[in-house]
């Protein structure tokens, strides 16, 4: 196996990441704690989702209603489990000097904070904002941290840039 330019792959110590490097991926696996916060705002707020879904849809039966809340939960306890189960295997990732996860990361959380710009903008429960917004500030925490120099020199040694 080899890395960029036939070169054998750099193997690093654990212990050898930089603070930037330690930091993002804690904050990736405080993201991934919120994500949880999320899930069960989500459960908490399921009333205020049928209110919504009431309100654009006035025509719904009961039943109907009920089946598009169920579904619009069932949505996001799916695509949320997913997120945190990647925002955690990619730290582990990170951690490793995985620079692809690193890329994948840096998509994700940039991802994750444009789509909390955007729902601002949407009505939403009180505390579904809080934790898209407490989500969006670790977003930006976590682009802050992987962007920084030296966590460039780690996954790029030797490269005088650090890209």
């Amino acid at each position: 196996m080899t890395g960029s330019g036939g070169s054998p792959p750099v193997r690093r110590v654990l212990g050898s990441a930089p603070a930037s490097v330690v930091r993002a991926v804690r904050l990736m696996y405080v993201r991934a704690g919120v994500g949880i916060v999320g899930l069960l705002v989500l459960l908490a707020t399921k009333d205020s989702l049928r209110r919504q879904i009431q309100h654009r849809h006035p025509t719904l039966s009961g039943t109907r209603l009920a089946a598009a809340t169920n579904a619009g939960v069932l949505v996001g306890l799916v695509t949320g489990s997913l997120f945190i189960l990647i925002y955690v295997a990619l730290a582990v990732l990170v951690r490793r000097g995985e620079q692809w996860a690193r890329t994948v990361a840096l998509a994700l959380a940039g991802l994750g904070a444009l789509v909390a710009l955007v729902s601002l903008a949407q009505p939403k429960a009180v505390p579904t904002r809080a934790v898209t917004l407490l989500g969006a500030f670790v977003d930006v925490a976590i682009i802050w941290f992987l962007t920084r120099r030296a966590t460039g020199e780690f996954f790029h040694p030797g490269d005088p840039d650090g890209r």
